[in-house]
């Protein structure tokens, strides 16, 4: 199966806001005097100790720079392989005004995970996955830049649950709700699943655009190719939504 490319109007969208966003938080720089870590920051040039309020602050602001720096070397990568025409960000808009019932579940996560024991040893970025496709995921969301938040508990139509993921989509000010449902051979497994569907689009997510669902069972699951379609299609759908191209 042939991987489709990140879609355009995903790319342009993301680096107008990066660069916007990369206006915004100031330059640090971390420095070391007298064998102790000091934050340094630019404009106006200051020095704080990394675990004083400040500069606590202001190392959130140097991984957040770090990060997008690095998001946005990877979206210029993908652009420079599929695309022929330069990278112009000016003629780009993202409609704000998008109706949608859930634009963001930041407020409705609890820092609490899910939790049923997991005694799988699978590791990825120092988190442990209940499977390997569920890691394979992960690897994907990376590749392609995306934060996420794995097996975070929510509050939806006063029930508990605990997606899969959670994928951020900070361009969009939305996020995706991610399941791989990997019993679907089983009836219970699949009863349980249709209700936390149903919960789901009760609340304004929608296969397709804003809700990812990946199947499988004991005996198959979704390729590597698969999983990482399943998530450009989104962006993409997600794209015709909100971004506006003036050619």
């Amino acid at each position: 199966m042939a991987r489709l490319p990140v879609p355009r109007e995903y790319i342009l969208a993301t680096l107008k806001y990066i660069d916007n966003r990369l206006m915004q938080i100031p330059h640090c720089n971390l420095v070391v005097h007298s064998g102790h870590k000091r934050i340094r920051i630019k404009d106006p040039c200051h020095e704080y100790a990394v675990d004083s309020l400040n500069g606590k602050r202001y190392m959130k602001y140097l991984y957040e720079r770090r990060k997008l720096t690095e998001i946005r070397k990877s979206l210029t990568d993908f652009w420079k392989k599929n695309y022929k025409e330069r990278i112009c960000t000016g003629n780009v808009s993202v409609n704000s005004d998008v109706d949608l019932k859930v634009r963001d579940l930041s407020e409705k996560m609890d820092e609490c995970n899910n939790p049923y024991e997991n005694n799988e040893l699978l590791y990825h970025n120092g988190i442990q996955f209940r499977s390997r496709i569920e890691m394979c995921i992960a690897e994907t969301l990376d590749q392609l830049g995306l934060e996420y938040v794995y097996e975070p508990e929510i509050m939806l139509s006063y029930k508990r649950l605990s997606p899969d993921f959670i994928v951020k989509v900070p361009v969009f000010g939305c996020c995706i709700i991610l399941e791989y449902m990997g019993l679907l051979d089983d009836n219970t497994y699949v009863e349980s699943a249709k209700n936390k569907i149903g919960i789901y689009m009760k609340n304004g997510f929608f296969p397709g655009t804003n809700l990812i669902i990946l199947g499988g069972n004991k005996n198959s699951a979704p390729s590597f190719d698969a999983i990482y379609n399943s998530i450009v299609t989104s962006l993409a759908n997600l794209c015709a939504i909100y971004v506006r191209v003036r050619d």
